[in-house]
């Protein structure tokens, strides 16, 4: 069983603290695996799902504000994506001047392009595309952590800088 929120806490053991940034469902309900308490979440303004996308960039202010009031006590933020609200906040830090390193979980394009409402929603694919680029350009300039040897190749392609390569999803 490799839950990412699993591996989360193993960090926990090794530095002195783990924030988690993330949208918090207002709506009770039930997750397999709980937030352990030696786990500080940060809670940045909910959406129901990137689908949404007006609710998404109406959060943006508040998820900067959320994020940035929280960056003085931090030596360094791991920020996944690509998602456009990850893009906003590797700015942020970068203002701050807080070391990032990206996350990359999965072939951006490829999975957006499986999981489209319809195809009114054609038009995300090459904003995937876009998003995808983005994170693979900044990878140029800061340390990236990607999911398996094909991100990697696609990364390293890119000219990523201090790339490396996990088993954990």
């Amino acid at each position: 069983d490799r839950a990412f929120i699993r591996f989360l806490s193993a960090l926990a053991e090794r530095i002195d603290e783990v924030v988690i940034f993330g949208r918090l469902d207002p709506l009770p309900g039930r997750a397999p695996y709980g937030l352990p308490e030696y786990l500080r979440f940060v809670a940045l303004p909910h959406y129901a799902r990137v689908t949404s996308v007006r609710s998404m960039l109406r959060s943006l202010r508040g998820a900067r504000r959320a994020f940035a009031a929280e960056l003085a006590g931090l030596d360094a933020v791991w920020i996944f994506g690509p998602h456009p609200v990850a893009l906003e906040l590797v700015r942020v830090a970068h203002a701050r001047r807080v070391p990032v390193v990206l996350g990359i979980r999965q072939n951006f394009p490829e999975y957006i392009a499986r999981r489209l409402p319809g195809r009114a929603w054609a038009w995300a694919i090459p904003a995937a595309h876009l998003l995808d680029y983005a994170f693979r350009r900044l990878a140029r300039r800061v340390p990236t952590v990607v999911v398996g040897n094909a991100l990697a190749n696609r990364y390293g392609r890119a000219g990523a800088r201090g790339l490396h390569v996990t088993g954990i999803s």
